[in-house]
């Protein structure tokens, strides 16, 4: 099965653009200091920030378990199609959600008083609500018959997924992606809700990098984001060479507005916090594991 290489690239401490640090950055730029830029925090304590820093929620548990599961179940698909057994299905599912809470420093909500505490048992049904629906789709049937067949492929690459678009360094890590005689088609997970326009910008996103990294004509490929819950659905984007470009232009223009709040751009050292200021989105806070440093 002939799983696509992708360059290396030694490290650099030159700063990379991706969609959640973009995210993070139109958000609020004080919570983009303390997610990139911890460690020049020179007031607060280093591991408490860290601590927040390295907080989740529920959400977030339950959509990297569904990732990890997936990409689990796709790999299965190279080596077998026999049906899976559910017992051995949920045991995995369990150990894959303990995994994830032990890798961070607790949830957000619990931290915060806005829940109990919850073990992998509390949202196991969760993440079932999102891979029951995919394994009954079509879509799942017709990654069983494509991946019969032997095409160039990548499931959840290691690493973040560091590549150039258009000589920017950007971090783009596809959920899959395999290419078909006539097409190269890119698989987005989603477990949470549906945002379409924010969705299809990631899309458009993905569509660059292979372009770029794989040497992929625009015209021949495909996105799709697949909602996974409540029930299995899709959106699909076959961006423009146009549209690609244009998105490169964006990320450029973003990355230089990143850099105005550096003061040292080259080695990525920020300005003092001060020179990030809070959001006025009092919304944006309900969601920041940093709340507590801003008094809100």
């Amino acid at each position: 099965m002939p799983e696509i290489g992708l360059s290396r690239y030694p490290y650099s401490p030159q700063l990379g653009w991706s969609t959640t640090r973009s995210e993070t950055f139109r958000g609020c730029r004080r919570r983009y200091f303390y997610q990139y830029y911890w460690k020049f925090e020179r007031e607060l304590p280093l591991n408490r920030i860290l601590l927040l820093r390295q907080l989740s929620s529920a959400p977030m548990i339950i959509g990297q378990a569904v990732h990890t599961v997936l990409a689990a179940v796709l790999r299965r698909l190279l080596k077998t199609r026999d049906p899976i057994d559910q017992s051995r299905f949920q045991v995995y599912v369990g150990k894959t959600i303990l995994r994830e809470l032990q890798s961070c420093s607790g949830l957000m909500e619990v931290y915060y008083g806005e829940r109990q505490p919850v073990g992998a048992a509390d949202l196991q049904p969760s993440v079932l609500a999102c891979m029951e629906p995919f394994l009954a789709s079509d879509r799942y049937h017709w990654l069983q018959e494509q991946l019969a067949d032997d095409p160039p492929f990548l499931i959840e690459p290691p690493g973040y997924g560091e590549a150039r678009l258009q000589e920017l360094k950007i971090y783009a890590k596809v959920d899959a992606l395999l290419q078909t005689p006539t097409e190269t088609v890119i698989l987005d997970w989603k477990s949470g809700r549906q945002d379409p326009v924010k969705h299809l910008r990631q899309l458009v996103g993905y569509a660059a990098w292979a372009e770029h990294t794989l040497s992929v004509e625009a015209g021949r490929i495909r996105c799709i984001a697949a909602y996974l819950q409540p029930a299995y659905s899709e959106v699909e984007a076959q961006p423009s060479k146009a549209e690609l470009d244009a998105l490169a232009t964006e990320v450029g223009g973003e990355i230089a507005r990143m850099k105005l709040l550096c003061a040292d751009p080259e080695r990525n050292i920020p300005l003092e916090k001060e020179a990030f200021p809070l959001t006025e989105n009092l919304g944006f806070c309900q969601h920041c594991a940093f709340r507590e440093l801003c008094d809100r």
